[in-house]
């Protein structure tokens, strides 16, 4: 399909870094209130909870952001050469460090150590999380933890980094523990940088502020008046999430979206993002794993012991690591530069979206009016410990 036409072609967004920036903004906002407001998309929603419905309107906007503002990198993906494909897993896995720099000042803020600005409730890490790159506030990445990553990627430590892509923030999961005490959601990553770089013992800290919160929170739930029960009518079930997986995100697109050029961009945008499934149904990147080595520049050699399968994907893993970790220095080096020249982390509109999120409006409400139940001031005053 030819997109000289489409809508988004990169001939008609503007080229400068923070225009750009504010221009993919924007629409991003503009998606958000057409999928909260257009009557089209009501029958669909009212089936599910109205929770899991914003969830979904933030996640399905993050995801055509996404896929619009690079979209050429989608379409030409099975062609790219692969020095441009390992570019962008290069710069994907140099964002993970960013998020475990800001995951160890969210262990510090929770324990009152740190005061960061803007930042009032647990969520605000949440919205920085999906826009780490633009974090205002977050400490410059130092060649140790550069070469952290580095030796992370060619340990074996590295092998399901994949399943880690999103919730990088995610405090309440990852401080769960076994019976033994280990940490049974951490991502591997984290462990291995806390292990390298000696910061295990922020893990250690308390989460008073998380705690303060949710007796706030849970103060204003409890005085929520019970809703008014029709007993001469049966009760009506709480009707089910919607999901907010790729899966679902591609049957939307196909239900309301008219637009050729996104309709046949959203199928290239979900095989990006979609594991390959061989004859037997057996989720697996094995095709993927193949093409890789079949492309590779110098001999690769199969680790012994493992069945063919298995040794084909992790020969594919440890040849394409080993290609970012060395891609990790050119990009470090570019993060440098643009650091020195004030650019990036910064974006005013970006700034100006933190304060709309659609959650912290509602989170804080929920504080703010449970301080005021216990008898306490109406402020964020307690962050201050």
């Amino acid at each position: 399909m030819n997109f000289d036409d489409f809508k988004y072609h990169k001939s008609k967004v503007p080229t400068n870094v923070f225009e750009k920036q504010t221009f993919f903004e924007n629409l991003r906002q503009q998606i958000i209130d057409d999928l909260e407001t257009n009557p089209k998309y009501q029958p669909y929603f009212k089936k599910f909870s109205p929770e899991s419905v914003k969830t979904f309107t933030f996640r399905f906007a993050e995801s055509q952001i996404s896929m619009l503002s690079g979209y050429d990198y989608y379409l030409t993906q099975a062609q790219n050469s692969k020095e441009l494909q390992y570019r962008e897993e290069t710069e994907t896995i140099f964002k993970h460090i960013k998020q475990k720099k800001l995951f160890n000042m969210q262990l510090l803020w929770r324990a009152g150590n740190l005061t960061l600005p803007n930042i009032r409730t647990t969520w605000h890490f949440n919205y920085w999380e999906d826009h780490i790159n633009d974090c205002p506030f977050l400490d410059e990445i130092t060649p140790q933890e550069v070469e952290a990553m580095k030796q992370f990627l060619l340990s074996d430590a590295s092998e399901n980094h994949h399943e880690y892509s999103t919730n990088w923030q995610d405090y309440d999961e990852f401080m769960e523990k076994f019976q033994e005490g280990d940490y049974e959601n951490m991502p591997e990553w984290y462990q291995f940088y806390d292990s390298y770089l000696g910061t295990g013992t922020l893990l250690l800290l308390p989460n008073t502020i998380g705690q303060l919160e949710e007796k706030y929170r849970d103060a204003t739930r409890k005085n929520q008046p019970a809703p008014i029960q029709n007993t001469s009518t049966p009760i009506q079930q709480f009707p089910e999430n919607l999901f907010s997986n790729i899966e679902t995100q591609a049957e939307f697109v196909k239900l309301f979206e008219t637009d050729p050029h996104i309709l046949y961009l959203h199928k290239a945008y979900t095989k990006v993002f979609n594991q390959y499934v061989d004859e037997a149904g057996n989720t697996e990147y094995l095709h993927e794993a193949i093409e890789t080595l079949s492309q590779a520049d110098e001999p690769v050699y199969m680790p012994a012991g493992l069945e063919w399968e298995e040794a084909i994907l992790k020969c594919a893993q440890q040849y394409t690591h080993k290609i970012i970790a060395k891609e990790l220095d050119t990009v470090y080096e570019e993060y440098l530069m643009l650091k020195e020249m004030n650019i990036g982390a910064n974006n005013t509109n970006v700034l100006q979206l933190y304060q709309k999120d659609y959650l912290i409006p509602d989170i804080e409400k929920q504080i703010l009016n449970g301080r005021k139940l216990l008898g306490e001031p109406q402020t964020f005053d307690y962050i201050n410990l």
